[in-house]
């Protein structure tokens, strides 16, 4: 569920935390508010740690009239707490959106007003994007209708999680004496 004591409002105005009948995991959102952009970010950090890879992520839609974009992103903080800025100056170090020239990385974004999945890695090589070495915590946050003045989007199941490796269960691991037939 999406606890609004959980969640700090960066910019634009305040949106709400309310329920859907056709939520696509649960029935708790984080809504915009109507015409207007609602940019939140999770208050809880997350220590980094730069041997592990982690995945950010959400489901996200819009109402049809809703002008504004939507955007999942990554605020990265440094052992002053202060946030450490993305490429070309934006406020946030990652953020996950449908347009790769401008962003750092691409992923379908909500169009219409069905759910969409919007995710992307970070961390380690093999991921979208390596930590800065002067990164200590993270949070996640989504810009919601950001620059929108008509509709409203809707953002649930925000989250970091980590990423296990593969490597986990490598060749030869699993073998028939340690598998008990019953």
């Amino acid at each position: 569920p999406v606890d609004s004591s959980a969640w700090t409002l960066y910019s634009g105005t305040a949106g709400s935390f309310t329920t859907v009948t056709d939520g696509q995991t649960g029935n708790a959102v984080l809504r915009s508010a109507t015409g207007a952009g609602s940019n939140y970010y999770e208050t809880k950090t997350i220590p980094v740690d730069r041997n592990k890879t982690y995945r950010v992520r959400c489901w996200g839609r819009k109402t049809s009239t809703a002008n504004g974009s939507f955007f999942l992103l990554v605020d990265l903080r440094d052992s002053a707490d202060l946030r450490i800025a993305g490429p070309g100056g934006n406020t946030f170090w990652l953020y996950v959106t449908q347009d790769p020239a401008t962003y750092d990385t691409a992923a379908t974004v909500a169009t219409e007003p069905t759910w969409t999945e919007v995710y992307t890695t970070f961390g380690p090589a093999g991921a979208s994007k390596d930590f800065p070495s002067n990164a200590r915590t993270m949070t996640v946050g989504v810009l919601l209708n950001n620059a929108g003045t008509a509709g409203y989007m809707e953002a649930q199941d925000i989250r970091i999680e980590e990423v296990m490796p593969s490597v986990l269960i490598q060749d030869g691991a699993i073998t028939a004496v340690k598998v008990a037939a019953s």
